[in-house]
């Protein structure tokens, strides 16, 4: 067994196909399915139970499967190794959604310009930018997670020897909605009058938590958005109201809508930093990082 092999198996389970796999892996169907079956072989077991319409994990196969994934994400790590010493000068930052992020890079850029640099910046969830600093994809996360869920964040990025640092904490969750919707003009909503309305999140966090750890716990009428852009239209041409992060700066961007605070509720964001544990940050790198700090305090310390 290689990582060939493991690359193989975990193309099938994603395709559903070994036919489809084949295509994706660039190889015929047949070669494939003949790895896959000296693959099983040699391990003594069955992995995939075929079938006409395409191919399912055995109990042993599932087992296989979650080590598999560790596996090739230690590999490509093991691959990406020398990224991390390269005489970098840029920034290299993923983060989940946040336009206080987005915004604070731009004024950065504009206050420490450099035209032979080229700075790189990702806006995605909180699972695949820890994954991406985990694959050394990019160098730096920043990211946010309930307060309450610190701890097993902390725990994960032990886990994968990585550095966390936490930037700010205690960021209250907002209720942004249109000014159309007649909650809007409230000063405040509780958490009941939020169950009985349309809701739509963010799909940064595992499962429901951002219900959950609000104290909503009974309410089917949820729209997961995977992006910032996706989020704001569910707000302003579909009338649901966004659980997101207290930012004022979205909320300054977004002048037809407006956040109301959420009573009744103990669930806040902390924000912290990601990076490899044996990355020397270079100093463009720590300015940001001392800037967005900076930055965090002032917006939130006016609130």
């Amino acid at each position: 067994m290689n990582i060939t092999h493991i690359n193989y198996v975990l193309e099938v389970h994603a395709c559903g196909s070994i036919n489809r796999a084949a295509k994706n892996l660039y190889t015929s169907q047949s070669n494939l399915s003949n790895a896959i079956k000296r693959l099983e072989m040699e391990l003594g077991y069955k992995i995939f139970v075929r079938k006409n319409n395409g191919v399912s994990l055995t109990p042993e196969g599932e087992f296989f499967l979650e080590s598999a994934i560790i596996i090739r994400d230690e590999a490509n790590r093991i691959q990406n190794v020398p990224l991390l010493f390269k005489d970098h000068k840029n920034l290299s930052i993923v983060c989940n959604h946040s336009s206080l992020c987005m915004q604070s890079l731009i004024m950065f850029k504009k206050s420490n310009p450099d035209n032979s640099i080229q700075d790189f910046f990702k806006e995605t969830s909180l699972i695949t930018a820890r994954k991406d600093i985990i694959e050394q994809r990019y160098r730096l996360a920043v990211c946010y997670c309930f307060s309450q869920r610190l701890a097993y964040h902390t725990e994960i990025a032990l886990r994968y020897n990585l550095k966390m640092e936490v930037l700010y904490q205690n960021i209250p969750i907002m209720a942004l909605m249109s000014k159309k919707n007649p909650l809007s003009k409230k000063a405040e909503l509780t958490i009941d009058e939020l169950s009985k309305q349309k809701l739509v999140c963010f799909e940064d966090f595992e499962c429901d938590n951002w219900l959950r750890n609000l104290g909503i716990l009974e309410t089917n009428n949820v729209l997961y958005i995977f992006d910032r852009g996706g989020l704001a239209e569910a707000v302003r041409k579909d009338n649901y109201i966004a659980l997101v992060m207290n930012d004022p700066l979205q909320t300054k961007e977004m002048e037809d809508c407006i956040s109301l605070p959420i009573t009744k509720t103990k669930a806040s964001l902390d924000m912290f930093l990601l990076q490899p544990r044996n990355y020397i940050l270079n100093n463009r790198e720590k300015s940001f990082i001392k800037f967005i700090k900076s930055r965090l305090r002032e917006v939130h310390q006016k609130e």
